[in-house]
């Protein structure tokens, strides 16, 4: 079974590996380089992270965070990982055997551009009580300026669709 470790994005990497196949089938076969990406602070696995291995296809992790990589030979690697809304992370070290690494990366902020959002028709619902016995009350409601009106029914509810915005007050 695979020695497990953890270390941060931008911390010195630590790659333990383990016994899990004899050596001379490593060397026919192989090794294999699995492990998982959490975030730092909760340790939630990042599901959808981009795992890249120098000479391989990339992969993303699954929801539990995991990746795994098999027929890694053995010699010296770079595993690059990105993630949406995180640090990316590059780790360069020897892979011996099979072996298992936990990646930590660090939250980081998005910036985004302004965003400007006009709403030019709306729908409005409410509610006509009585202020003291907080009943329902039966009553017109009018869209001021403008003659939109409606009726409240049996329990004081209301409303107007399609009403252009700044038309006035209710």
């Amino acid at each position: 079974m695979p020695l497990r470790f953890s270390f941060a994005a931008k911390a010195f990497p630590l790659i333990i590996p383990s016994l899990l196949l004899p050596e001379a089938a490593q060397a026919q076969t192989g090794s294999t380089l699995g492990g998982r990406v959490i975030a730092q602070g909760t340790g939630e696995p990042i599901e959808a992270a981009r795992v890249d291995l120098d000479g391989r296809a990339a992969m993303l992790t699954d929801s539990d965070g995991a990746f795994r990589f098999i027929n890694v030979p053995r010699g010296r690697v770079t595993l690059r990982v990105a993630a949406f809304g995180y640090a990316d992370s590059e780790l360069t070290f020897e892979v011996l055997r099979d072996t298992a690494v936990v990646i930590v990366l660090a939250d980081v902020p998005i910036a985004v551009d302004s965003l400007l959002v006009t709403v030019r028709r709306i729908s409005v619902e409410g509610r006509v009580i009585d202020a003291v016995k907080r009943l329902a009350v039966d009553a017109r409601v009018f869209v001021v300026p403008g003659e939109e009106s409606t009726t409240t029914n049996g329990t004081g509810r209301y409303g107007f669709d399609d009403v252009s915005v700044g038309d006035g007050s209710f």
